[in-house]
């Protein structure tokens, strides 16, 4: 079944195969140590939906300027190289998925919200724990789940069964996608990112995010990849997981032992996530999060923050 589910991708997912060329620009400008601010403005001024998203962000309240940013150098300048870098693949990523058909868009929107959600507190998690990538941390974040993404997509006649049986029998989406696809949306997104030319660092804690065991901890992919498991089990925790799944994210042992993040840290993060995902969100030009959303990650955080001291102890 594992081969036959590639090949259909492979089939399927052509026009997956390369991301918008302003998109690649930038993130290859980004990562020269010699890049001229000006050069990157001119690259994102063409492309206006990066452009717009850019200026969108510099000027939301989650930066919370006193002054309005004008112009596309300022935002650079302000936002940082790999802020930019991770929105312009964002918003290549977005462009190419927007592109495709789909039963569930409003599900497809509530996982991207849940990657922005993974991504704040992979970047936050990095802050306190010193671990120097946290803008990498931060894509890897934004990218864990777009296996589920390219499942719903080009699956259409198989993956709602393994949602379905996912929820019926209470089982984790990944086990139930190994037991009926031989496969998972973990190691589907690392295949993706792969075909994109993506580095290792990114797509290996992408893959790896719902993996029991991982590589040697000194590894820097490998803390990575520990902060997006971490990241992932406080954003589902507070009620803003992935629409397709019910049941509670796996957190493994060997990633709170690698981070050595404090109890009362980590309880910490939850607070205002909703809120910091929201006005992300709509800086990236997503839909803000609705009010049952809100609602329920209001229950979730007072429901879940006792139940995480208790775990955590």
């Amino acid at each position: 079944m594992r081969g036959k589910v590639y090949d259909l991708l492979e089939q399927r997912v052509e026009d997956l195969a390369t991301l918008p060329g302003v998109a690649v620009q930038l993130i290859e400008k980004c990562s020269q140590t010699d890049v001229r601010i000006s050069e990157l403005a001119s690259l994102i001024e063409a492309d206006q939906a990066i452009a717009a998203k850019i200026l969108r962000l510099a000027n939301s309240a989650f930066y919370g300027r006193p002054s309005a940013v004008s112009t596309i150098r300022e935002a650079v300048m302000m936002l940082g190289l790999e802020t930019v870098r991770a929105l312009g693949l964002s918003t290549g990523v977005y462009a190419v998925f927007e592109r495709q058909p789909t039963q569930d868009r409003g599900g497809l929107e509530r996982l991207w919200q849940h990657g922005i959600a993974v991504a704040l507190c992979a970047r936050e998690i990095s802050r306190r724990v010193g671990h120097k990538e946290r803008e990498r941390a931060f894509v890897a974040g934004l990218l864990h789940d777009i296996g589920q993404v390219v499942l719903a997509q080009h699956l259409p006649e198989s993956y709602p069964a393994v949602i379905a049986t996912a929820r019926t029998a209470h089982l984790p989406l990944e086990r139930a996608e190994r037991d009926m696809l031989e496969t998972d949306h973990a190691e589907v997104g690392g295949w993706l990112l792969e075909r994109w030319h993506l580095p290792p660092e990114l797509r290996l804690p992408v893959s790896l995010h719902h993996q029991a065991t991982l590589p040697a901890s000194g590894d820097a992919t490998a803390v990575t990849a520990c902060i997006i498991q971490v990241a992932d089990w406080l954003a589902t925790s507070q009620g803003l997981g992935s629409p397709w799944r019910d049941d509670s994210v796996m957190l493994v042992p060997q990633c709170r032992a690698t981070l050595a993040i404090e109890d009362d840290a980590l309880i910490q993060l939850c607070l205002g996530l909703d809120k910091r995902v929201s006005q992300v969100a709509v800086a990236m030009g997503l839909s803000a999060i609705s009010p049952d959303v809100f609602q329920r990650a209001l229950y979730s955080a007072n429901r879940s923050l006792a139940q995480m001291a208790v775990e955590l102890d």
